[in-house]
């Protein structure tokens, strides 16, 4: 031990007759199996606890005002980075000691540190469930979901303060029913909605739709009945629909998919366009981004039915001669 001493090494902690190191573990003479056996459980619980104790270490010596310089360089000689101790000692003073879940990860709670406390105490039990405990990835995505949800329930405009509307435009964020490791993946994009959520906007979409009016709606394939459903719900009748034919083949459950639908519906006596306006039934466009539309529709409809008024539902951008709705708006 004195060789490691003079090298510098020693040091970290000493409990009895062992000594952490740089480099290792020092054992100092012969301890009995009881003695060794303790030590090792203890080695166990810091290193899941390491985390915590930075947290704890730090924020004690924040709170002593008279150390001054000392405290600052007792942490540089930690050699740890500065942003990750300050992350630890932010999620320390988040979660007094009696608030910690003996269950659950760090990782856990540091995933909903940010959260207000109610809010905290939701997502342990959710994480902790003892019938089905999650993992801090699980609790991560999920969180993640709730605040989009969130988000979009404070920053999208009511609809009723927008006026009303010839033509509605729109692409619906479809939720697919896979299984959980499949299910939701498209959330990395943007958040879906169930279609109970989709139903409920049924009140909004009849105020700003014109008692004569027309709704162009998105959908893959497999939500063709959806679709149709979700118009009527709306106050819409399904008229006909428009067919985006692309020029490479994807992914799909049954067949690999090609194509996606446009669906047209009327509400009250909107009149079909001019015969010279009316278009192509078969839109041929590259693909884009993911769930990205043709910008050639936005022409196409403005041609059908020049000089009214049109809203885009759910829209990612805003576009001159559009009313643009929705909570993913690049401005």
């Amino acid at each position: 031990m004195s060789e490691l001493a003079i090298k510098g090494k020693i040091p970290a902690l000493s409990v009895g007759k062992f000594t952490v190191t740089e480099v290792g573990l020092v054992i100092d003479g012969i301890p009995e199996y009881k003695e060794w056996e303790t030590f090792g459980n203890g080695l166990a619980r810091v290193g899941k606890a390491y985390k915590w104790c930075y947290g704890d270490w730090l924020a004690y010596g924040e709170g002593r005002g008279d150390w001054g310089e000392m405290y600052t360089q007792a942490v540089d000689e930690i050699g740890a980075d500065n942003v990750t101790l300050r992350k630890n000692v932010w999620v320390c003073k988040e979660f007094q000691l009696y608030r910690r879940r003996y269950n659950l990860k760090y990782s856990h709670h540091e995933e909903v540190a940010s959260l207000e406390i109610k809010d905290q105490e939701h997502w342990l039990d959710w994480a902790e469930n003892n019938n089905n405990p999650r993992t801090a990835k699980e609790l991560r995505h999920e969180v993640q979901l709730w605040k989009r949800d969130k988000s979009r329930q404070a920053n999208i405009k009511a609809m009723t303060e927008l006026g009303r509307f010839n033509i509605i435009y729109c692409d619906p964020p479809w939720r697919y029913d896979y299984s959980f490791s499949n299910s939701r993946a498209i959330e990395r994009f943007y958040p879906t909605m169930e279609m109970d959520e989709l139903f409920a906007l049924a009140k909004d979409v009849k105020t700003i739709a014109a008692d004569n009016s027309l709704i162009f709606m998105w959908c893959p394939p497999a939500f063709a009945r959806k679709a149709i459903i979700l118009m009527r719900v709306w106050g819409f009748s399904y008229r006909t629909c428009m067919v985006w034919v692309k020029p490479s083949i994807g992914a799909g459950q049954w067949v690999r998919q090609r194509h996606e639908l446009l669906m047209l519906g009327r509400r009250g006596n909107w009149p079909t366009p001019d015969g010279s306006l009316r278009p192509d039934s078969v839109i041929d466009a590259a693909r884009l981004g993911h769930s990205e539309k043709p910008k050639t529709v936005y022409k196409i409809i403005e041609e059908m039915y020049p000089g009214v008024r049109r809203i885009e539902l759910f829209a990612r951008q805003k576009r001159e001669g559009w009313v643009s709705w929705g909570d993913q708006i690049i401005e």
